[in-house]
């Protein structure tokens, strides 16, 4: 994972499991398998919860983010 990858994540993340209970509650609510994240920057918590989730965002530093596949496959699992 690039670090510039690491330390974006770590920043959205600072408060963890925040993003983690808002996206579980929306699945309980809406079942679904495949989302759509507008305006998503890097928050990918919602990977944690849905099989397939689509991130769209027009912020450079979010495509600098997912541009790090590897890195943003190694965060969500």
């Amino acid at each position: 994972m690039l670090s510039r990858t690491r330390s974006m994540w770590l920043k959205q993340d600072q408060h963890p499991g925040d993003r983690l209970r808002l996206f579980r509650e929306v699945g309980r609510s809406v079942p679904c398998d495949r989302v759509l994240y507008p305006g998503s920057y890097v928050d990918v918590a919602a990977s944690f919860t849905f099989p397939s989730v689509t991130y769209v965002d027009s912020d450079d530093r979010a495509a600098a983010f997912f541009a790090d596949r590897d890195g943003v496959q190694e965060l969500v699992g």
